[in-house]
Formats: C-alpha cells, structure tokens, sequence
C-alpha cells in the first residue's frame, strides 16, 4: 500500500483529503491511481510539501487543484471508489527521504492499484482529460442503420453504427512520450485510458474500446526462456529510451518497477541488475547504440558530452533513444570474444534498482587501437598502419570525435558479423571509458570476415575495467 491516499468523500463534492492509509498490511483498501503528464513544473501548482501536508491533511478545496487531477478526482466517484493515489499529493515533493520510500513502492502502487486513470490525451496537469468530443471530427459521417439478428427471440430494434473514418482510433498521445508512464502502464491490472479519440479499457483479459472494434489480441502469456527474456528487455529498454525525461537522474528509478517484474523471470538477485544491464543478460546487453536518426531527438538533457559520469557501460547516460544490435546465441554465434570476470556498481541511495554513482566491468578480451581519420578508422598496429577497418561506427555523444583521436575496439560477440564497443583510455593504463558501438561490415550470416577477425585478434586477450 502507498503511504497516503487521496480520500474523496462521497457526500463532499467540493473538498478531498491527504489521508494515512492503513499501516495493517492485510487491510487492502481499493483505491485508482492516476498516471499523467506533469508539463510545465509550474503548472502543478499544488503540491505536497513538508509545509503543506498538515494542511492538505485537513482538506483541500477541489476548485484548486489542476484540471488534471480534478477530473480524476470526478472519474474515481463515478467509479464508486472513494480513494485515489496522485504522485504530486501523496508524495512530499521536497523530502527526499519520502520520494525515495514511495518510488521504491513504484510497482506496489500501480499493481495494487483497482484502476490506473490514464489522462493519455492530456499534455500537463492542468489541460484535463474529460472533454467533449467531435466525433465528426474523429470518425467522419456517422450513420445508424436498423439490425435485427437471425434469432426469433431477438426482436427488438437495435441499430448497427457505421463511419467513413476507421472505427478503432487508439493513436500515440501526449503520455505515450513520457518516461514515467511507461512502468506506470505497464503494471497496471486495469487501466482506463482517455484518449484523443476513444476510451479505451485494458486489463489482462483483452482490450475494449470506447465506440468501435476490440480486434487488439488480449496480452501473451509471459514467456521464461532466457532468450525471450534478452529480446523482450532490450525492446523495453529501445521503447523506453525513446521516451523524454526532465531529470536524467530518473532515468534508472523511472523504469525500476519494470526491471522488478524481470527479476522475477530471470529468478534473479537486485545484486545482479546492474545500472540497467542484467549479468545473466550479459555480454549481449553490452551492444547498445543510438542510430544516426535519433542523434538529433535528445530525450534525457543534461548530459554534456565528455562529462565524467560512470557507467558509460550502461544505457541509462544515452541522450536519446537507444537500439540493440539484433544478436542472439546462433549456430555461428562465437562466445569466445568477452569474458565478464567482476561486475559492480555504487547505488547513491537504497532503492536497489535506482541511481547509480559509478560501476565497472572486469573484462577479459581482445582489443585493437585505432586512428580515428574524421570518417572511419585507420588500424594502428604494426605493419598494418595504412589500412582501414570495414567497420560501422555509432557514437555515444551528440557530436563525433575530431580527426586524429585514437581509440580502441574491444570485440564482445561474433555471429556472422562482429560486434564490439568503441573505448578510450583514461589516464590509467587498465581503465576504459565507452564512447561507441561498433560492427563489422557488410554483415555476413556465414563466416565472419578473415580480415577483421585477423585484425582485432592478431594478440593475446587483454584484462582490462570498463567505468
């Protein structure tokens, strides 16, 4: 149970209260959850703080909160429920040791949820979500036709509907872009989402939607094999990414309830998460990258480039959406490249799936310096200096490196082609910072290219820390 609840008094349409919720864990309280898009901070005007809950406590006039959440104070009574959880009101904002407590709760608070109100359509706090709609507008004329059924007992008039437009109109909206509401849809058991368009119900049995079709497949059961597990965590891992985040020391806490579910597939430890990299999962989650057309949309600001943050191993200091290379164990997968011997990381606070402060990969492999020409790269080793690598370059930064710099590719998996990260040194002989993704290329399914596996393996394998 979270902490507090909003409590909406039936016979009181005009005032909510910041309750205690019950501290017995075997009392459940049925209560709807609110996922939403902030916007503009100023536009939450409202908020619990250390200085305000006392008063919050003792009522809030309704007429002050943001559109937003007025209206899912009015979706929650009409429901028949008489609590609700909103972040902003039963979260104090300026407490970090509350906001750690209940983030921590993440999962909790969304699985234990009756219904998740999703104000999909809504782009801040303040827009709301319950509106008329122009339903000319969204599906064209409208035209209602008489209908009777083959069955004698049936009788009565009824009417079948049709439209110029298509029936089911479950577009993107505003939520679909903000990091946080990813988990919070995702663990819910029952969501009421209120589009652009349509209602639309989801639940674990299927999907209807408001005024048209429910041809959505009802949900898959979730599969353990550890195959499945790597192809549906770096697809949640691309589709997360490609969200936007304000803070992006968020970006781990805000998909932490996600990685929770995970932990119960892998049958895994927290200790084995790390920043966002699973060690069962490992080296596989290693080969991530953001696609030259995503280098433009940056959707976690604040990340200068050449900042000294660590892991640069993990995802989560990506400016923009990530991709995986699509590598999966195969008849001419070659394991033999990487070898993880340690992994570790410092979290900054207690919340075992939260920030990070720092981490390292003890790594065993082969690894080759090279000479960055402005456009590829030149192979520095002995007698070898004029040629180049065939090899696809992705830069973790915003802006590629100027010509001249040398750097060093440290092979982690063939299949067919290879597949490797882009490192400099530090000042420390052993320690590497990541800085990009490589691949062999063209890629071939059959054997990997003589030249490049010649060139990254002409030496023995090296031990050597990625921070």
């Amino acid at each position: 149970m979270p902490t507090r609840l909003i409590y909406i008094n039936p016979a009181d349409s005009v005032t909510i209260y910041v309750k205690d919720a019950y501290k017995d864990p075997a009392v459940r309280i049925p209560y709807a959850a609110l996922s939403y898009c902030w916007g503009d901070a100023a536009l939450n005007r409202l908020k619990t703080t250390q200085d305000s809950l006392s008063a919050h406590q003792q009522g809030i006039d309704c007429s002050q909160l943001p559109k937003t959440i007025r209206d899912a104070v009015e979706t929650t009574r009409a429901l028949g429920l008489e609590y609700l959880w909103v972040d902003s009101l039963c979260i104090v904002q300026d407490d970090d040791e509350d906001k750690e407590r209940e983030i921590a709760k993440m999962s909790q608070i969304y699985e234990g949820a009756t219904v998740t109100i999703s104000a999909a359509r809504a782009t801040h706090c303040d827009e709301g979500f319950l509106h008329e709609r122009n339903l000319a507008k969204i599906y064209g004329d409208v035209y209602e036709l008489p209908w009777r059924g083959g069955n004698e007992d049936d009788r009565g008039h009824r009417s079948v509907f049709c439209c110029n437009g298509d029936i089911r109109r479950c577009e993107t909206e505003p939520i679909d872009s903000r990091a946080w509401t990813m988990q919070e849809h995702f663990l819910s058991k029952r969501l009421l989402r209120f589009g652009t368009s349509q209602l639309v119900w989801e639940c674990r049995e299927g999907v209807e939607v408001d005024g048209g079709s429910n041809d959505i497949d009802p949900p898959d059961e979730v599969s353990v094999g550890i195959g499945q597990v790597l192809k549906d965590w770096r697809q949640d891992v691309a589709r997360y990414t490609a969200r936007n985040i304000s803070n992006p020391e968020d970006r781990l806490p805000a998909i932490a309830a996600i990685a929770e579910t995970y932990e119960k597939r892998l049958k895994s430890t927290p200790r084995r998460y790390a920043a966002g990299l699973w060690e069962e999962l490992l080296p596989f989650t290693l080969l991530w990258y953001i696609a030259p057309r995503t280098k433009q949309k940056t959707t976690c600001p604040g990340l200068p480039d050449g900042a000294d943050v660590s892991p640069t191993w993990s995802w989560h200091l990506a400016p923009s959406g990530v991709k995986f290379a699509d590598v999966l164990t195969s008849p001419h997968s070659r394991l033999d490249g990487l070898e993880i011997e340690e992994c570790n990381v410092t979290l900054a606070t207690a919340l075992e799936y939260g920030r990070v402060v720092g981490g390292s990969l003890v790594v065993r492999g082969f690894l080759q310096e090279v000479y960055w020409t402005g456009n590829s790269f030149m192979r520095t080793s002995p007698g070898d200096s004029d040629s180049i690598a065939s090899i696809r370059t992705f830069w973790d930064s915003q802006t590629e490196p100027v010509c001249g710099q040398t750097f060093c590719c440290l092979e982690v998996i063939s299949e067919g082609c290879m597949y490797g990260l882009i490192l400099k040194a530090t000042d420390e002989e052993t320690r590497f910072r990541r800085v990009g993704y490589f691949s062999s290329q063209p890629p071939k399914w059959i054997d990997l290219p003589d030249e490049v596996t010649k060139w990254l393996r002409q030496s023995d394998r090296r031990r050597i820390t990625l921070i």
